[in-house]
């Protein structure tokens, strides 16, 4: 029983990804497995169809809906079905999917909590780390957006203690950053930066991006700009992307609007151009839209800033980013202070500072206060401005004990830098004066070696000069007539092979074929022959659309070549009633995928022997088709037992007869063409067959072809 549903699954498993990794999902044949299988296989099928939709992009939407609900259709139906069977996998599978999907857009920060940690808690049972790790990243992720800073740093913990177990050195860089920015947003400065450091340690160019925005944190906005171009140093992509924001706050900061706008415009296009949903384009659109209400606010242009900010605020309460919350809060409650609205701006800024006590982030905590203490003072509450004083005191003490020790570490920073730079200054003068020394006692030797070889060898250089002179010029006017010669040459070639491509695309497919095709198909429906009517056009249009899929090609694969044949034969061979048998015999040698031919090199020689040798003989016919190799030769012999070539020239008709000939011909002149040869004999050769009383026993034609391969 065991053994009979581990084989079920093995070809289910096998059937699945032939389906899935297809880039082209078949739904009737999903369908067909959904019905096929039941319980723990149906809850992996439903995962699987999900996660095609999350990773590849090129599948096509099924049921007509987006990527995004097709993710969420699937997995919530495993997640649903993997429930009542208590199917451990399934769950922990289809939660993944969902939190995938919901880490990709940052929409709903609750949702992807719930799934992460309902994935996280499955695989850590389940003992895979490498999934386990992702979930707990994501469900980092999802705490710093709600403002749950503790419960953060500790899932965030927990992940770098597994990437360091397996040494995914990438990884723990990863969640380094992830741990310097949550402690950033929580206010404790110091404590991101030295997480940044650990990143950076592991050459993570990423870290610099944090410890840009630590410095943007605490107003050194020029060693921020300095930490940002050393990161697009090595990402040149940063200032066309979502993180560009950094150097959008950075520039508004330093007054040089332009600047920051450009960014905002070059970030809003790569949304608009992303190709996503509108719901989702609104939505990703909610960062630049608080970052340009930000500049709008530092330009006085209010009434833009409010319109920005306020859309940004609604949408990231919807998403539940309570740090994007805060920070609308405080730029909205900014606005209405300088516009006059008191009251507006009291109301936001209390707002502001009850989330920022609630979430302990002290880097709000300190806006916040502040914003309020003025606010208050200016409504003449001076208890109310008192009591947010003293918060605002107490937590810029706290925060100054953190910015003296960036400021130091930015200035030792800055020494050393200072010292490899002296040093590398001394150790390059140090080459250039040992290079020097050299340079100068070669430089003395050689003068001296010059000194006394100059008057040996003056004498046969004055005498040998003129002649060397005059010899050069013969040799190249010599060289130049022939290259002109060879380019020439090259020249023609290249016309004549252009002229004979035209040709044959012209000659390929015979005009009296087609026509004679047609009349069949007609003749065959006039008779009511439905069956032999449908399988003569299909066959037909087959071979018509391998002939101008290969009329765009150079070269062919022999198989391709062979198959145009068959459906040739076929055709002709209905056509004329079975009036002739064929075969077509090839050595075990020949590697038919990996060889190469002209595309139609063989037919027109086919045609031939069947119109001219076959089609007037009385009897039943027969046509042999053989290849073989030898050494760089592919050998092709067309043999037929019809009426023979003399008899045929005597009942061709004058039209039909040019029609073939220039086809063979051109067709000879691609062959030779291949050879690099104008000679069409050495390629070509065709032996009369007669039987043992002298009569007519049918025509042999061997084709010499150069062996192509691929």
């Amino acid at each position: 029983m065991i053994l009979s549903k581990q084989i079920s699954t093995f070809i289910f498993c096998i059937t699945l990804n032939a389906v899935c990794f297809g880039q082209k999902l078949n739904l009737d044949s999903l369908k067909h497995l959904l019905v096929k299988t039941a319980l723990a296989d149906h809850v992996d099928i439903l995962n699987t169809i999900s996660s095609q939709f999350l990773w590849s992009s090129d599948i096509p939407r099924l049921m007509n809906l987006p990527a995004k609900d097709s993710v969420e259709y699937y997995a919530g139906k495993a997640l649903k079905e993997a429930v009542k069977i208590n199917y451990v996998k399934g769950i922990a599978e289809a939660n993944y999917n969902c939190a995938l999907i919901e880490w990709s857009n940052l929409f709903d920060f609750p949702a992807l909590e719930k799934h992460a940690r309902s994935a996280a808690s499955l695989f850590e049972q389940m003992h895979d780390d490498k999934k386990l790790a992702t979930c707990l990243d994501m469900l980092g992720g999802a705490l710093w957006g709600e403002s749950h800073f503790e419960e953060a740093i500790t899932t965030l913990e927990k992940v770098s203690g597994i990437y360091k177990k397996n040494k995914y050195t990438s990884g723990l860089s990863n969640a380094y950053n992830f741990m310097s920015g949550v402690y950033l947003t929580w206010g404790y400065y110091e404590k991101g930066f030295r997480y940044s450091l650990l990143a950076n340690q592991l050459n993570d160019k990423e870290a610099l991006g944090y410890m840009a925005n630590i410095s943007f944190g605490l107003g050194d906005y020029q060693t921020a700009i300095d930490y940002l171009d050393r990161m697009t140093h090595f990402d040149p992509v940063i200032k066309i992307d979502g993180k560009c924001f950094l150097y959008i706050l950075t520039y508004s900061a330093m007054k040089r609007y332009d600047s920051a706008l450009r960014l905002c415009e070059r970030w809003v296009d790569a949304i608009n151009n992303h190709g996503v949903d509108p719901a989702s384009k609104r939505m990703s659109l909610r960062w630049p839209d608080e970052y340009l209400g930000e500049i709008y606010l530092s330009q006085k242009k209010y009434e833009y800033a409010l319109s920005k900010l306020n859309s940004a605020l609604n949408l990231f309460e919807q998403s539940n980013d309570n740090n994007m919350v805060m920070r609308s809060l405080l730029h909205l409650a900014k606005c209405y202070e300088e516009i006059g609205k008191t009251k507006m701006a009291l109301q936001n800024a209390n707002q502001l500072m009850g989330l920022a006590l609630k979430t302990g982030s002290r880097k709000f905590i300190l806006d916040g206060s502040d914003l309020l203490w003025n606010l208050y003072i200016d409504s003449k509450k001076v208890d109310s401005a008192y009591y947010f004083l003293k918060i605002y005191t107490r937590v810029k003490d706290t925060l100054a004990a953190d910015q003296s020790f960036f400021k130091a570490f930015v200035a030792i920073e800055k020494k050393q830098n200072q010292i490899e730079s002296l040093q590398k200054e001394k150790e390059i003068q140090e080459v250039r004066l040992r290079n020097d020394s050299i340079l100068k006692t070669v430089f003395l030797a050689s003068i001296a070696l010059i000194l006394v070889l100059a008057f040996i060898i003056f004498r046969n250089i004055s005498l040998k000069r003129r002649n060397e002179s005059n010899r050069r010029e013969l040799v190249e006017n010599e060289l130049q007539i022939q290259k002109l010669e060879v380019e020439r040459a090259k020249s023609e070639l290249r016309q004549q092979a252009t002229a004979l491509e035209m040709q044959a695309l012209r000659a390929q497919m015979s005009p009296h074929f087609i026509f004679n095709s047609l009349n069949s198909i007609n003749r065959f429906i006039m008779q009511n022959d439905k069956a032999q009517a449908s399988e003569y056009l299909t066959k037909f249009s087959k071979l018509i659309r391998l002939i101008l899929q290969h009329s765009e090609a150079t070269l062919i694969s022999l198989a391709s070549e062979l198959e145009s044949l068959r459906l040739y034969l076929e055709l002709e061979e209905l056509r004329f009633n079975h009036h002739f048998n064929y075969r077509i015999s090839v050595a075990d040698d020949i590697d038919l995928d990996i060889l190469k031919v002209p595309p139609l090199i063989i037919q027109p020689y086919v045609e031939n022997a069947i119109w001219h040798g076959l089609m007037h003989k009385e009897e039943k016919g027969q046509l042999d088709i053989n290849l073989h190799q030898d050494d760089n030769s592919l050998y092709v012999t067309i043999t037929d037992d019809g009426i023979g070539r003399k008899r045929a020239q005597e009942l061709a008709s004058k039209s039909a007869t040019k029609h073939k000939s220039m086809g063979l011909r051109i067709t000879a002149d691609r062959i030779a063409m291949m050879h690099g040869s104008h000679s069409k004999e050495d390629w070509i050769t065709i032996h009369d067959l007669v039987n043992s009383d002298g009569s007519p026993a049918g025509t042999e034609v061997i084709i010499k072809l150069p062996v192509i391969n691929d």
